[in-house]
């Protein structure tokens, strides 16, 4: 196994995984960053190397501009991880990212909330 992670794309996943083994007929057997889930695919599955997996794949900022990876797949799998925690804003810059929770989230909208969230586009003004 290696300690190198890379973007990898096997329809429908876009993920971060290493390569696992390299198969006798061709495959690769990449496991998946976090919870070294099995995915099969090929050399041609992979994106882009992860330079800094520890910062990358663990810390969210809420402003994806200050992230250490701003590549389509990093800010796809940030998003994602930011979704399955039931944070649904998100910027780049001075884009708002929505998130649909197809639920309704406790406090998502109180006074203190919003207060925050136009201070910060206050600020980023």
């Amino acid at each position: 196994m290696s300690d190198d992670y890379f973007w990898i794309s096997i329809p429908p996943t876009l993920t971060a995984a290493c390569i696992g083994t390299e198969n006798d007929d061709g495959s690769v057997t990449f496991l998946e960053y976090g919870t070294n889930t099995e995915l099969t695919g090929s050399h041609d599955s992979i994106l882009d190397q992860i330079s800094d997996p520890d910062r990358v794949l663990t810390q969210f900022p809420d402003d994806l501009v200050n992230s250490d990876d701003i590549s389509e797949a990093a800010m796809l799998y940030t998003l994602r991880q930011k979704f399955g925690k039931d944070v649904t804003y998100s910027s780049i810059g001075g884009i708002l990212i929505a998130l649909n929770p197809y639920k309704t989230i406790p406090d998502l909208y109180t006074p203190e909330v919003m207060e925050g969230y136009i201070q910060d586009i206050l600020l980023s003004s």
